[in-house]
């Protein structure tokens, strides 16, 4: 369990956050932002935070 847990810091850290996502989220995420919806699936992150990176 520690390995996956420092694998997920791994990437976090390094920025790798689609990866993290395509690793690690479930199909169904809720993510929240500051108590509000961010996303409610795993390819509505994804597409988000892609569009972030692309700034």
């Amino acid at each position: 369990m520690q390995k996956l847990i420092d694998d997920f810091i791994a990437l976090n850290t390094a920025g790798k956050v689609l990866e993290l996502c395509e690793k690690y989220y479930d199909a169904n995420v809720l993510m929240l932002s500051n108590g509000e919806i961010f996303a409610q699936s795993m390819k509505e992150a994804y597409k988000k935070q892609k569009f972030f990176l692309a700034l």
